[in-house]
């Protein structure tokens, strides 16, 4: 039981990992800006 519960959350943190990768992604190719300009923005 706790082994399923251990694994969803690191399914969930995978997920969002790639989620928050993708989004800074669209955000680069959109303004054309590279990842070092938009986390210096924030």
């Amino acid at each position: 039981m706790v082994i399923t519960i251990i694994i969803s959350l690191l399914i969930g943190y995978f997920i969002g990992m790639i989620s928050c990768i993708m989004q800074v992604m669209y955000m680069e190719k959109r303004e054309n800006k590279n990842i070092k300009e938009i986390l210096d923005n924030e």
